[in-house]
Protein backbone atom coordinates (compact mmCIF):
# COMPACT_ATOMS: atom_id res chain seq x y z
CA UNK A 1 0.00 0.00 0.00
CA UNK A 2 1.53 3.33 -1.29
CA UNK A 3 1.52 6.44 1.11
CA UNK A 4 0.61 9.67 1.01
CA UNK A 5 4.77 10.81 0.59
CA UNK A 6 4.55 8.11 -2.42
CA UNK A 7 1.05 9.52 -3.92
CA UNK A 8 2.46 12.38 -3.59
CA UNK A 9 5.87 11.87 -5.52
CA UNK A 10 3.92 10.36 -8.59
CA UNK A 11 1.26 12.81 -8.94
CA UNK A 12 3.78 15.55 -9.18
CA UNK A 13 5.91 13.93 -11.85
CA UNK A 14 2.62 13.99 -14.03
CA UNK A 15 2.30 17.38 -13.03
CA UNK A 16 5.60 18.32 -13.81
CA UNK A 17 5.26 16.39 -17.38
CA UNK A 18 2.29 18.15 -18.60
CA UNK A 19 3.95 21.22 -17.43
CA UNK A 20 6.81 20.70 -19.66
CA UNK A 21 4.61 20.28 -22.51
CA UNK A 22 2.97 23.64 -21.81
CA UNK A 23 5.88 25.14 -21.66
CA UNK A 24 7.11 23.86 -25.00
CA UNK A 25 3.51 24.61 -26.46
CA UNK A 26 3.19 28.32 -24.54
CA UNK A 27 6.38 29.30 -22.89
CA UNK A 28 6.49 30.20 -19.07
CA UNK A 29 8.13 31.90 -16.31
CA UNK A 30 11.92 30.94 -16.21
CA UNK A 31 11.15 28.61 -19.72
CA UNK A 32 14.63 27.66 -20.86
CA UNK A 33 13.58 27.02 -24.49
CA UNK A 34 11.33 29.37 -26.76
CA UNK A 35 7.68 28.69 -26.66
CA UNK A 36 6.29 27.31 -29.85
CA UNK A 37 4.47 30.58 -30.28
CA UNK A 38 7.99 32.28 -30.06
CA UNK A 39 9.02 30.44 -32.83
CA UNK A 40 6.04 31.37 -35.26
CA UNK A 41 6.54 34.97 -34.26
CA UNK A 42 10.23 34.97 -35.22
CA UNK A 43 9.15 33.14 -38.68
CA UNK A 44 6.06 35.49 -39.43
CA UNK A 45 9.02 38.48 -38.99
CA UNK A 46 11.78 37.00 -40.61
CA UNK A 47 10.32 35.51 -44.07
CA UNK A 48 8.40 38.66 -45.19
CA UNK A 49 11.82 40.23 -46.82
CA UNK A 50 11.50 39.47 -50.37
CA UNK A 51 8.99 37.34 -53.17
CA UNK A 52 10.64 33.99 -51.89
CA UNK A 53 10.80 34.34 -48.25
CA UNK A 54 6.87 35.34 -48.22
CA UNK A 55 6.49 31.96 -50.41
CA UNK A 56 7.92 29.78 -47.69
CA UNK A 57 5.94 31.39 -44.91
CA UNK A 58 3.11 29.25 -45.40
CA UNK A 59 4.64 25.90 -45.78
CA UNK A 60 6.51 27.11 -42.31
CA UNK A 61 3.90 27.92 -40.02
CA UNK A 62 1.67 24.81 -41.70
CA UNK A 63 4.60 22.61 -40.13
CA UNK A 64 4.65 24.84 -36.91
CA UNK A 65 1.41 24.39 -36.28
CA UNK A 66 1.59 20.63 -36.96
CA UNK A 67 4.43 20.69 -34.17
CA UNK A 68 1.82 22.73 -31.76
CA UNK A 69 -0.95 19.80 -32.73
CA UNK A 70 1.55 17.27 -31.79
CA UNK A 71 2.65 19.04 -28.69
CA UNK A 72 -1.50 18.39 -27.51
CA UNK A 73 -1.55 15.02 -28.80
CA UNK A 74 1.52 14.14 -26.16
CA UNK A 75 -0.31 16.26 -23.63
CA UNK A 76 -3.48 13.55 -24.08
CA UNK A 77 -0.63 10.58 -23.25
CA UNK A 78 0.02 12.39 -20.37
CA UNK A 79 -3.76 11.96 -19.06
CA UNK A 80 -3.82 8.36 -20.72
CA UNK A 81 -0.98 7.62 -18.02
CA UNK A 82 -2.13 9.36 -15.48
CA UNK A 83 -5.95 7.70 -16.07
CA UNK A 84 -4.02 4.30 -15.49
CA UNK A 85 -2.10 5.39 -12.52
CA UNK A 86 -5.41 6.90 -11.01
CA UNK A 87 -7.24 3.58 -11.67
CA UNK A 88 -3.98 1.02 -11.10
CA UNK A 89 -1.96 3.11 -7.92
CA UNK A 90 -4.38 5.31 -6.37
CA UNK A 91 -7.69 3.34 -6.39
CA UNK A 92 -6.66 0.44 -4.66
CA UNK A 93 -4.56 2.26 -2.11
CA UNK A 94 -7.85 4.61 -1.18
CA UNK A 95 -10.34 1.57 -1.33
CA UNK A 96 -12.12 3.38 -3.95
CA UNK A 97 -14.71 1.79 -5.85
CA UNK A 98 -15.20 4.70 -8.27
CA UNK A 99 -15.69 3.90 -11.76
CA UNK A 100 -15.13 7.14 -13.49
CA UNK A 101 -12.05 9.34 -12.96
CA UNK A 102 -13.84 12.13 -11.94
CA UNK A 103 -15.52 9.97 -8.90
CA UNK A 104 -11.82 8.29 -8.00
CA UNK A 105 -10.61 11.87 -7.68
CA UNK A 106 -13.35 13.27 -5.52
CA UNK A 107 -12.41 10.03 -3.20
CA UNK A 108 -9.03 11.12 -3.15
CA UNK A 109 -9.95 14.44 -2.21
CA UNK A 110 -12.06 12.79 0.73
CA UNK A 111 -9.33 10.72 2.04
CA UNK A 112 -7.16 13.91 1.84
CA UNK A 113 -9.76 15.80 3.99
CA UNK A 114 -9.82 12.91 6.60
CA UNK A 115 -6.12 12.51 6.68
CA UNK A 116 -5.66 16.79 7.13
CA UNK A 117 -3.37 16.17 3.97
CA UNK A 118 -3.39 19.38 1.97
CA UNK A 119 -1.95 20.53 -1.68
CA UNK A 120 -1.04 24.37 -2.43
CA UNK A 121 -3.97 26.54 -2.80
CA UNK A 122 -4.11 28.53 -6.25
CA UNK A 123 -6.07 31.19 -4.51
CA UNK A 124 -9.25 32.79 -5.69
CA UNK A 125 -10.78 36.01 -5.97
CA UNK A 126 -14.28 37.53 -6.52
CA UNK A 127 -14.03 40.95 -8.57
CA UNK A 128 -16.87 43.60 -7.44
CA UNK A 129 -20.46 43.62 -9.81
CA UNK A 130 -20.37 46.64 -11.92
CA UNK A 131 -24.23 47.42 -13.01
CA UNK A 132 -24.89 48.03 -16.83
CA UNK A 133 -25.38 51.76 -17.82
CA UNK A 134 -28.81 51.63 -18.82
CA UNK A 135 -30.04 49.31 -15.46
CA UNK A 136 -32.83 50.49 -14.35
CA UNK A 137 -33.01 48.22 -10.92
CA UNK A 138 -31.05 48.69 -7.68
CA UNK A 139 -30.70 44.97 -7.38
CA UNK A 140 -27.48 43.96 -6.02
CA UNK A 141 -25.21 41.04 -6.88
CA UNK A 142 -23.95 39.41 -3.98
CA UNK A 143 -21.01 36.35 -4.71
CA UNK A 144 -18.81 34.56 -2.23
CA UNK A 145 -15.69 31.89 -3.47
CA UNK A 146 -16.85 29.55 -1.55
CA UNK A 147 -18.24 25.46 -1.60
CA UNK A 148 -20.20 23.44 0.31
CA UNK A 149 -17.16 22.60 2.43
CA UNK A 150 -16.50 25.46 3.38
CA UNK A 151 -13.03 26.76 2.03
CA UNK A 152 -12.15 28.70 -1.53
CA UNK A 153 -13.75 26.65 -4.46
CA UNK A 154 -10.43 26.19 -6.65
CA UNK A 155 -12.30 25.24 -9.24
CA UNK A 156 -13.30 28.66 -10.31
CA UNK A 157 -11.55 29.90 -13.30
CA UNK A 158 -9.90 33.43 -14.33
CA UNK A 159 -13.43 34.48 -16.47
CA UNK A 160 -15.64 36.99 -17.01
CA UNK A 161 -19.30 36.77 -15.71
CA UNK A 162 -21.96 38.43 -16.83
CA UNK A 163 -25.70 38.05 -14.65
CA UNK A 164 -28.59 39.05 -16.99
CA UNK A 165 -32.09 39.71 -16.31
CA UNK A 166 -34.01 36.90 -18.00
CA UNK A 167 -38.33 37.06 -17.16
CA UNK A 168 -38.91 39.99 -15.40
CA UNK A 169 -42.53 41.29 -13.78
CA UNK A 170 -43.60 43.59 -16.63
CA UNK A 171 -43.25 41.29 -19.86
CA UNK A 172 -42.93 38.19 -18.80
CA UNK A 173 -45.32 37.71 -16.06
CA UNK A 174 -42.49 37.07 -13.27
CA UNK A 175 -42.94 37.97 -9.56
CA UNK A 176 -41.51 41.34 -8.96
CA UNK A 177 -38.43 40.94 -6.61
CA UNK A 178 -38.13 37.24 -7.86
CA UNK A 179 -37.16 37.80 -11.28
CA UNK A 180 -35.32 35.36 -13.18
CA UNK A 181 -31.46 35.25 -14.21
CA UNK A 182 -28.64 33.63 -16.16
CA UNK A 183 -25.19 33.76 -15.07
CA UNK A 184 -22.95 33.77 -18.17
CA UNK A 185 -19.15 33.00 -18.09
CA UNK A 186 -16.90 33.08 -20.55
CA UNK A 187 -14.96 29.12 -19.83
CA UNK A 188 -17.99 27.66 -18.27
CA UNK A 189 -20.89 28.61 -19.95
CA UNK A 190 -24.51 29.60 -19.29
CA UNK A 191 -26.33 28.87 -15.49
CA UNK A 192 -30.00 29.32 -16.06
CA UNK A 193 -32.88 29.81 -13.90
CA UNK A 194 -31.33 31.89 -10.88
CA UNK A 195 -33.90 33.73 -9.46
CA UNK A 196 -33.39 37.45 -6.80
CA UNK A 197 -34.71 36.20 -3.68
CA UNK A 198 -34.86 37.62 0.16
CA UNK A 199 -36.09 34.57 1.59
CA UNK A 200 -34.85 31.52 3.42
CA UNK A 201 -37.05 29.05 1.92
CA UNK A 202 -37.57 29.79 -1.60
CA UNK A 203 -33.80 30.37 -2.91
CA UNK A 204 -32.46 31.39 -6.07
CA UNK A 205 -32.63 27.79 -7.20
CA UNK A 206 -35.41 26.83 -10.14
CA UNK A 207 -36.25 23.79 -8.74
CA UNK A 208 -36.54 24.65 -5.28
CA UNK A 209 -39.13 27.47 -6.08
CA UNK A 210 -41.61 24.89 -7.77
CA UNK A 211 -41.65 23.24 -4.99
CA UNK A 212 -42.66 26.25 -3.20
CA UNK A 213 -44.63 28.16 -5.59
CA UNK A 214 -47.89 28.68 -3.52
CA UNK A 215 -44.97 30.52 -1.03
CA UNK A 216 -43.74 32.07 -3.26
CA UNK A 217 -46.75 34.03 -4.64
CA UNK A 218 -47.82 35.20 -0.95
CA UNK A 219 -44.47 36.72 0.62
CA UNK A 220 -44.06 39.97 -1.23
CA UNK A 221 -46.76 41.38 1.13
CA UNK A 222 -44.55 39.97 3.95
CA UNK A 223 -41.59 42.18 2.70
CA UNK A 224 -40.23 43.72 5.97
CA UNK A 225 -40.84 46.21 6.43
CA UNK A 226 -43.95 47.13 4.07
CA UNK A 227 -46.61 46.28 6.49
CA UNK A 228 -47.86 47.71 10.26
CA UNK A 229 -51.12 46.54 11.15
CA UNK A 230 -50.42 47.60 14.61
CA UNK A 231 -49.33 50.93 14.60
CA UNK A 232 -45.55 51.26 14.66
CA UNK A 233 -45.38 47.46 15.06
CA UNK A 234 -43.76 46.08 11.59
CA UNK A 235 -45.55 42.69 11.27
CA UNK A 236 -44.24 39.68 12.23
CA UNK A 237 -41.10 41.15 14.36
CA UNK A 238 -41.30 41.24 18.31
CA UNK A 239 -40.14 44.60 19.97
CA UNK A 240 -37.87 43.54 22.22
CA UNK A 241 -36.41 46.75 23.31
CA UNK A 242 -37.96 50.44 22.22
CA UNK A 243 -41.20 51.43 22.36
CA UNK A 244 -43.22 51.36 19.21
CA UNK A 245 -44.76 55.29 18.52
CA UNK A 246 -41.89 57.02 20.50
CA UNK A 247 -38.26 55.14 19.46
CA UNK A 248 -39.78 52.69 17.07
CA UNK A 249 -41.71 54.22 14.15
CA UNK A 250 -43.29 53.61 11.03
CA UNK A 251 -41.86 55.92 8.56
CA UNK A 252 -43.73 56.91 5.40
CA UNK A 253 -41.28 59.47 3.60
CA UNK A 254 -38.20 58.17 2.53
CA UNK A 255 -38.38 53.98 1.91
CA UNK A 256 -37.24 51.07 -0.43
CA UNK A 257 -39.87 49.28 -0.97
CA UNK A 258 -43.83 49.66 -0.88
CA UNK A 259 -44.53 53.10 0.62
CA UNK A 260 -42.92 52.32 4.18
CA UNK A 261 -39.98 51.34 6.29
CA UNK A 262 -38.83 50.92 9.90
CA UNK A 263 -37.65 53.67 11.95
CA UNK A 264 -35.21 53.53 15.12
CA UNK A 265 -34.98 56.75 16.48
CA UNK A 266 -32.73 57.46 19.35
CA UNK A 267 -33.42 59.04 22.81
CA UNK A 268 -29.90 58.32 24.03
CA UNK A 269 -30.52 55.73 26.29
CA UNK A 270 -32.54 52.79 24.16
CA UNK A 271 -30.41 50.13 22.47
CA UNK A 272 -33.34 49.19 19.82
CA UNK A 273 -33.86 45.55 19.41
CA UNK A 274 -36.44 43.41 17.33
CA UNK A 275 -36.34 39.62 16.70
CA UNK A 276 -38.16 37.09 14.04
CA UNK A 277 -38.29 33.24 14.29
CA UNK A 278 -35.92 32.70 11.29
CA UNK A 279 -37.68 29.83 10.37
CA UNK A 280 -41.12 31.85 9.95
CA UNK A 281 -39.54 34.25 8.20
CA UNK A 282 -41.89 36.59 6.26
CA UNK A 283 -44.81 34.77 7.43
CA UNK A 284 -44.17 31.48 5.67
CA UNK A 285 -44.65 28.27 7.82
CA UNK A 286 -41.51 26.38 9.04
CA UNK A 287 -42.48 23.51 7.17
CA UNK A 288 -42.37 25.76 4.05
CA UNK A 289 -38.89 27.42 4.64
CA UNK A 290 -36.96 25.19 7.03
CA UNK A 291 -33.20 26.77 7.31
CA UNK A 292 -30.77 23.99 5.80
CA UNK A 293 -27.77 23.19 8.34
CA UNK A 294 -24.42 23.37 6.73
CA UNK A 295 -25.90 25.53 3.89
CA UNK A 296 -24.75 29.46 2.77
CA UNK A 297 -26.95 32.04 3.62
CA UNK A 298 -26.42 35.86 3.10
CA UNK A 299 -28.47 38.06 5.66
CA UNK A 300 -28.89 41.87 5.72
CA UNK A 301 -31.23 44.80 4.89
CA UNK A 302 -31.31 48.09 2.78
CA UNK A 303 -30.51 50.67 5.84
CA UNK A 304 -29.78 54.41 6.62
CA UNK A 305 -28.91 57.06 8.88
CA UNK A 306 -28.50 60.64 9.44
CA UNK A 307 -26.30 59.34 12.73
CA UNK A 308 -22.24 59.24 12.83
CA UNK A 309 -22.87 57.57 16.44
CA UNK A 310 -24.01 54.19 16.70
CA UNK A 311 -23.77 50.37 15.23
CA UNK A 312 -26.57 48.56 13.71
CA UNK A 313 -26.32 44.79 13.64
CA UNK A 314 -28.05 42.00 12.80
CA UNK A 315 -27.45 38.57 13.10
CA UNK A 316 -28.55 34.78 13.20
CA UNK A 317 -29.30 33.88 17.72
CA UNK A 318 -30.12 30.77 19.02
CA UNK A 319 -29.49 28.70 21.96
CA UNK A 320 -25.73 27.56 21.26
CA UNK A 321 -25.04 29.27 18.19
CA UNK A 322 -22.71 32.29 17.90
CA UNK A 323 -22.36 33.54 14.55
CA UNK A 324 -18.15 34.79 13.84
CA UNK A 325 -17.17 37.70 13.17
CA UNK A 326 -17.73 37.95 9.66
CA UNK A 327 -21.16 36.09 10.01
CA UNK A 328 -23.29 39.36 11.35
CA UNK A 329 -23.54 43.03 10.05
CA UNK A 330 -22.02 44.81 12.26
CA UNK A 331 -22.83 48.47 10.89
CA UNK A 332 -20.25 51.47 12.86
CA UNK A 333 -22.05 54.65 12.08
CA UNK A 334 -18.92 56.19 13.30
CA UNK A 335 -17.10 55.04 10.98
CA UNK A 336 -19.05 55.19 7.27
CA UNK A 337 -22.55 56.32 7.83
CA UNK A 338 -24.84 55.37 5.30
CA UNK A 339 -26.71 58.51 4.33
CA UNK A 340 -27.95 57.20 1.36
CA UNK A 341 -29.51 53.36 1.13
CA UNK A 342 -26.71 51.18 1.49
CA UNK A 343 -27.55 47.27 1.26
CA UNK A 344 -25.27 46.04 4.68
CA UNK A 345 -24.93 42.54 4.29
CA UNK A 346 -22.94 39.27 6.01
CA UNK A 347 -22.52 35.88 4.43
CA UNK A 348 -23.92 32.86 6.80
CA UNK A 349 -22.80 29.23 7.05
CA UNK A 350 -25.70 27.76 8.84
CA UNK A 351 -24.64 25.13 12.03
CA UNK A 352 -25.02 21.67 11.67
CA UNK A 353 -27.67 21.12 14.27
CA UNK A 354 -30.27 24.22 13.69
CA UNK A 355 -31.21 25.36 17.06
CA UNK A 356 -35.02 24.69 17.41
CA UNK A 357 -35.29 28.54 18.26
CA UNK A 358 -32.94 30.06 15.38
CA UNK A 359 -33.86 34.12 15.14
CA UNK A 360 -32.94 37.19 13.13
CA UNK A 361 -32.16 39.87 15.73
CA UNK A 362 -31.68 43.58 14.69
CA UNK A 363 -30.13 45.88 17.12
CA UNK A 364 -28.53 48.73 18.21
CA UNK A 365 -25.54 47.59 19.83
CA UNK A 366 -23.69 50.85 20.16
CA UNK A 367 -26.77 53.28 21.68
CA UNK A 368 -28.32 55.81 18.58
CA UNK A 369 -27.63 59.57 19.54
CA UNK A 370 -30.81 61.33 20.91
CA UNK A 371 -32.67 62.65 18.14
CA UNK A 372 -30.82 60.39 15.47
CA UNK A 373 -32.80 57.88 13.04
CA UNK A 374 -31.32 54.48 11.78
CA UNK A 375 -33.74 53.29 8.88
CA UNK A 376 -34.20 49.85 7.58
CA UNK A 377 -36.23 47.98 4.60
CA UNK A 378 -36.23 44.86 2.86
CA UNK A 379 -34.25 43.14 5.51
CA UNK A 380 -33.49 39.76 4.14
CA UNK A 381 -32.55 36.29 5.21
CA UNK A 382 -31.99 34.32 2.45
CA UNK A 383 -30.42 31.25 1.42
CA UNK A 384 -27.62 31.20 -1.79
CA UNK A 385 -27.47 29.33 -4.75
CA UNK A 386 -24.45 26.97 -5.12
CA UNK A 387 -23.33 27.13 -8.87
CA UNK A 388 -20.78 24.27 -8.37
CA UNK A 389 -19.42 25.22 -12.63
CA UNK A 390 -18.75 28.57 -11.31
CA UNK A 391 -16.96 27.79 -8.31
CA UNK A 392 -19.23 30.37 -6.33
CA UNK A 393 -22.57 30.96 -4.21
CA UNK A 394 -24.84 33.69 -5.88
CA UNK A 395 -27.45 36.06 -4.48
CA UNK A 396 -29.19 38.78 -6.11
CA UNK A 397 -31.02 41.14 -3.60
CA UNK A 398 -33.51 42.79 -4.91
CA UNK A 399 -33.75 47.08 -4.49
CA UNK A 400 -36.72 48.97 -4.95
CA UNK A 401 -37.63 48.93 -8.56
CA UNK A 402 -38.10 45.59 -10.43
CA UNK A 403 -35.02 44.16 -12.90
CA UNK A 404 -36.08 44.62 -16.57
CA UNK A 405 -35.56 41.46 -19.08
CA UNK A 406 -36.21 41.96 -22.57
CA UNK A 407 -34.28 43.19 -25.51
CA UNK A 408 -32.18 45.65 -23.11
CA UNK A 409 -32.03 43.88 -20.03
CA UNK A 410 -30.81 45.16 -16.64
CA UNK A 411 -26.84 43.57 -16.64
CA UNK A 412 -23.66 42.67 -13.75
CA UNK A 413 -20.74 42.26 -14.89
CA UNK A 414 -17.43 40.95 -12.59
CA UNK A 415 -14.68 39.46 -13.00
CA UNK A 416 -13.39 35.79 -11.32
CA UNK A 417 -9.59 35.37 -10.74
CA UNK A 418 -7.64 32.07 -9.79
CA UNK A 419 -3.87 33.03 -9.69
CA UNK A 420 -3.12 28.96 -10.34
CA UNK A 421 -0.26 29.53 -7.77
CA UNK A 422 -0.19 25.50 -6.80
CA UNK A 423 0.99 23.30 -9.81
CA UNK A 424 -0.77 20.30 -8.35
CA UNK A 425 -4.41 22.00 -7.94
CA UNK A 426 -4.04 23.89 -11.30
CA UNK A 427 -3.09 20.25 -12.60
CA UNK A 428 -6.62 19.19 -11.18
CA UNK A 429 -8.69 22.39 -11.86
CA UNK A 430 -7.80 24.70 -14.62
CA UNK A 431 -10.02 24.37 -17.87
CA UNK A 432 -8.88 24.83 -21.53
CA UNK A 433 -10.82 28.18 -22.04
CA UNK A 434 -12.94 27.47 -25.52
CA UNK A 435 -12.72 30.77 -26.86
CA UNK A 436 -9.18 32.23 -26.14
CA UNK A 437 -6.74 32.15 -29.16
CA UNK A 438 -5.96 29.12 -31.24
CA UNK A 439 -2.56 28.65 -29.16
CA UNK A 440 -4.12 28.05 -25.94
CA UNK A 441 -3.22 25.58 -22.79
CA UNK A 442 -5.42 22.72 -23.03
CA UNK A 443 -6.36 21.57 -19.70
CA UNK A 444 -7.03 17.98 -18.29
CA UNK A 445 -10.43 19.91 -17.18
CA UNK A 446 -10.96 17.36 -14.61
CA UNK A 447 -12.93 20.16 -12.68
CA UNK A 448 -12.57 18.60 -8.64
CA UNK A 449 -10.22 20.41 -6.36
CA UNK A 450 -7.98 18.70 -3.76
CA UNK A 451 -7.73 19.74 0.01
CA UNK A 452 -6.02 22.81 0.01
CA UNK A 453 -4.04 25.28 2.51
CA UNK A 454 -1.49 28.25 1.92
CA UNK A 455 1.41 26.05 2.83
CA UNK A 456 0.81 22.27 1.29
CA UNK A 457 1.28 19.51 3.46
CA UNK A 458 5.51 17.94 2.87
CA UNK A 459 3.67 14.89 1.13
CA UNK A 460 2.18 17.20 -1.35
CA UNK A 461 5.00 19.79 -2.02
CA UNK A 462 4.85 21.66 -4.71
CA UNK A 463 9.03 20.97 -5.23
CA UNK A 464 8.18 17.42 -6.10
CA UNK A 465 6.55 19.17 -9.36
CA UNK A 466 9.51 21.03 -10.64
Amino acid sequence: MATHATLGNEFGFFVRWLDILDDMGDGGAAVSIDANDQILAEAEAMFDSDATAKSLLADIIGRINLQYAEIQRMKANVMAAFNNWAFQRLAPDISSTASDLRGLLGDWAYQMRKDSKYVKSNGVTVGAATAGPRNTSSYQICITADSPWNDNNENMQTEDLSIICRQDAPTDGATQYKEMFDVQGSITGTTEGIYATMIPGVDSDFSNRLQNAATASADDASIPFVNFTVADTPNDWTLTAGVAGTTILEQTTDYVFGTTCLKFYGDGTVAHEITQDANTFYGASATDQAVTPNEKYIIGSWIKTDATAGVWDMRMTGTGYTPVATEYVADDFSSTPPSSWTLAKAYVRMPKSIPTDLGVRIKMTTILPNGKYALMDGSFFARMRYVAEKGVYIAIIPGGTGAIAGTDPDYWTLSLTNSAAGAMQSFMTLRTNPRGAERIRVRPNLQIYLPHDATASSEYSETKCV
